[in-house]
């Protein structure tokens, strides 16, 4: 049987982590009023979908497998409010990016184009 050496977390780090991840929750709750808790996408607050309620969401303009960097973006302005349906199933699936100024990011306008894709024997590639 294979054993894992335990990751030694100071009092001091999980201090830093439960900091962070306050301040995070304090810039997504900002973005939201910003934005009256209205999908900047599809312009949809809460939606009744069946018995499901799919709640608006708020989520990073840079994620981190875009490189961002989760510990950085702790402002209003790194989020934008989506709905669960936009911000998952467009989005993330790549079918379409969120286009912003850099100065002012989520509190300034945010434009969704499609993501143009060619596929090029048996590989997907998006263009840029």
């Amino acid at each position: 049987m294979t054993t894992f050496a335990k990751v030694a977390t100071t009092h001091t780090q999980r201090q830093r982590a439960a900091s962070a991840k306050r301040r995070e929750r304090r810039a997504k709750t900002a973005a939201k009023q910003r934005d009256f808790h209205t999908c900047r996408r599809c312009n949809h607050g809460v939606i009744r979908q069946g018995p499901l309620i799919l709640h608006v969401e708020a989520a990073h303009l840079v994620n981190s497998g875009m490189g961002g960097q989760p510990s950085v973006g702790c402002e209003r302005k790194h989020f934008v409010t989506l709905c669960a349906r936009c911000h998952h199933d467009v989005i993330h699936a790549q079918r379409e990016r969120m286009v912003y100024d850099p100065e002012t990011m989520g509190d300034g306008p945010v434009t969704f184009t499609p993501v143009v894709t060619k596929t090029i024997g048996a590989y997907l590639v998006s263009e840029k």
